[in-house]
């Protein structure tokens, strides 16, 4: 809290609107008052009082307008209290006198930058970039960078590039390439943008990024559903690298041109990534995929091949009343839906109910193979029979 009185300052009664501004800076522990003494002209000067040991809201996490401190309503405001706002940014005078002027109306665009994607990675250099946005302002930018994230302290961050004086920026997209690099490291980066405003903006959060090494990708399990699947995997070392799933109905191994389909992932940073298959795939058949990543140090394989099969999409097969029945011969009838998926399809009869028991059965008769057929009657002739006695299929 500011304990010292405000000089100069007398408490006012006064029917008429008066202009308040206030300005802290944490960093310098500096604040400012700005105070319209006079609010029945316009131009004049704002009475103007400084303290450079403020603490504001030393143990609060929100502010209070109009009574003592967040936690405590004595001294209330007696009184009206209009357009109240906030500013992330120390205003300077001229810009608290273009408010106290212009009222809401006018709202000052405060300088910003953001660290953006990285980008030209190599194993000793990397481009790293940033959007500014300074409208009316003058800012020398840097771009710290190091092995540690160093966040908002100079001090902290291992290296620093001037990257130049930009006047004016509105969506401005910055660069600097940074060198020297070790292969295969973690590395951080920050732009800070700095005036004689002495209020410095950073650009938050830091980006990570690694140097290329040679690369190294694993298959992981699938995750399969009706009609596809998710292929995973996981690049655990290399970078940026160019990574490919490459897959289809038999096993290519470690040779590209064998696989039915490749699909490209494009430059992945280390870690886990998933891609889907088509939602065409059918059901009943054996499905494989590999994974491979290149860079400019290397390429991999994944160890070895992972295979998967698609979930039951619903199908059905049901036994129909049996056809042309006589005393030595029957055709055999059942119904199929084999939507989205590959079936052969047997006939199990004889004398006895085997049931679900393929060795129950006294004769088994193959029927044939079915492909995304819906609703298919099938019959299964047979002969030979005995007359009488029940027979069962």
């Amino acid at each position: 809290p500011i304990d010292n009185p405000v000089e100069g300052f007398e408490p006012v009664d006064t029917v008429d609107w008066t202009f308040i501004a206030v300005t802290y800076d944490q960093p310098t522990t500096t604040a400012e008052i700005y105070v319209d003494l006079d609010a029945s002209s316009t131009g004049d000067d704002l009475s103007f009082w400084t303290d450079s040991t403020a603490d504001l809201g030393e143990g609060h996490t929100t502010t209070s307008i109009g009574s003592l401190r967040p936690d405590n309503n004595n001294e209330p405001w007696d009184g009206a209290i209009d357009q109240v706002f906030f500013v992330s940014e120390v205003l300077t005078s001229n810009q608290i006198n273009d408010i106290r002027e212009a009222g809401s109306v006018y709202i000052p665009i405060v300088p910003s930058i953001t660290n953006t994607a990285v980008s030209d990675i190599t194993v000793s250099s990397a481009k790293c970039s940033a959007m500014l946005d300074a409208e009316n302002s003058v800012y020398d930018i840097h771009v710290f960078w190091g092995t540690g994230d160093g966040g908002q302290f100079p001090a902290q961050w291992g290296n620093s590039n001037f990257v130049g004086r930009y006047t004016n920026a509105m969506s401005t997209n910055i660069s600097s390439t940074i060198f020297g690099l070790t292969k295969g490291t973690e590395y951080y980066y920050a732009f800070r943008g700095t005036n004689a405003s002495g209020s410095p903006i950073w650009a938050e959060p830091s980006i990570p990024f690694k140097t290329i090494d040679v690369p190294m990708v694993n298959n992981d399990a699938a995750i399969p559903g009706a009609n596809y699947a998710l292929m995973t995997g996981q690049e655990t070392n290399g970078g940026l690298s160019d990574v490919i799933i490459y897959w289809g109905l038999t096993d290519g191994e470690e040779i590209g041109d064998n696989w039915d389909n490749t699909n490209y992932l494009g430059a992945l940073e280390e870690g886990p990534f998933t891609n889907s298959t088509p939602t065409n795939l059918l059901y009943g058949l054996t499905y494989y995929y590999r994974c491979y990543a290149a860079n400019n140090e290397g390429t991999d394989w994944a160890d070895s091949t992972t295979n998967f099969t698609t979930l039951d999409p619903g199908i059905s097969l049901g036994n129909s009343v049996v056809q042309d029945l006589t005393a030595n011969t029957a055709t055999l009838a059942a119904s199929l839906n084999a939507t989205s998926a590959v079936l052969d399809v047997y006939v199990y009869w004889g004398d006895n109910d085997g049931g679900s028991s393929e060795g129950g059965w006294d004769n088994t008769n193959y029927v044939g193979s079915y492909t995304n057929n819906p609703d298919i009657a099938l019959t299964y002739p047979v002969g030979g029979l005995t007359p009488g006695g029940n027979r069962y299929y």
